[in-house]
C-alpha cells in the first residue's frame, strides 16, 4: 500500500524522465525546504522499509533535484539488485543521466548501455547512449588538443631557452675573445715598452 501510495504521487512528478534543470543556477531547489523535508520523509521510509522496491529509486530522483548528484547515484544503485526490470532499467537510466550531469561521459554512456540491453525497446536510453558518445568522443579531442598545446608551449618555452642559452654562449665567446685581445693589447703594450727601454 506504502508502495502503491508513493509511486501515484511520486511517480508522476518524478517519473523516469529527471528534468534538465541546472541545480546550480536554479538557487530555489537548493534551499527548498518542502523538498529537503521530503528527502528526510523518504530517508526515514528507508529506515522502516530497506527492501521496499523503488523507495531507493524516488529517494535518487529527490536527491538529483536537490544538487546531491553523489547521493543521487547511491540511491539509484540500491535498486539495481531488484528483480523488477524496469525499475532496474530505470535506475540505470537515472544513474546514467547523473553521470552525464557531472560530466562523466564514459561512465554515463555505460550505464545507458546497460539500461538498453535491458530494455531495448527505451528510446531514450538509446538517445542518450549516443549523445554521452558524443560528447565522451569531443571531451577526448579536447584533452588531446589541451595536451598538444601545452605540448608546443613546452617546445616554445624550451627553444626560447635554447635561444637565450645560444645567446649566453655567444657573450661569453665574445667576453672571452675581448679578454683575450684585452691580455694582446696588454703584452704587446708592455713588449713595445721594453723595446722603447
Amino acid at each position: 500500500m506504502i508502495k502503491l501510495f508513493f509511486f501515484i504521487i511520486f511517480g508522476i512528478l518524478f517519473s523516469q524522465q529527471i528534468p534538465n534543470s541546472d541545480t546550480k543556477n536554479n538557487k530555489s531547489s537548493e534551499k527548498d525546504p518542502y523538498l529537503q523535508e521530503t528527502i528526510d520523509k523518504y530517508e526515514e521510509l528507508i529506515k522502516k522499509y530497506p527492501n521496499k522496491s523503488g523507495i531507493h529509486y524516488n529517494l535518487g530522483n529527490l536527491k538529483y533535484l536537490s544538487g546531491d548528484h553523489e547521493g543521487a547515484i547511491e540511491a539509484f544503485r540500491k535498486d539495481l539488485s531488484n528483480n523488477d526490470n524496469q525499475l532496474k532499467s530505470d535506475a540505470l537510466y537515472n544513474i546514467g543521466n547523473t553521470l552525464y550531469k557531472l560530466g562523466k561521459y564514459q561512465e554515463s554512456s555505460e550505464y545507458f548501455k546497460q539500461a538498453i540491453e535491458i530494455n531495448p525497446n527505451d528510446k531514450d536510453a538509446k538517445i542518450n547512449y549516443e549523445i554521452s558518445k558524443r560528447m565522451l568522443e569531443k571531451q577526448q579531442e579536447q584533452q588531446k588538443n589541451s595536451e598538444q598545446s601545452q605540448e608546443n608551449q613546452q617546445q616554445d618555452e624550451n627553444s626560447e631557452q635554447n635561444q637565450e642559452n645560444q645567446q649566453q654562449n655567444e657573450n661569453s665567446e665574445q667576453n672571452q675573445e675581448n679578454q683575450q685581445q684585452d691580455e694582446n693589447s696588454e703584452q704587446s703594450q708592455e713588449n713595445q715598452q721594453q723595446d722603447e727601454n
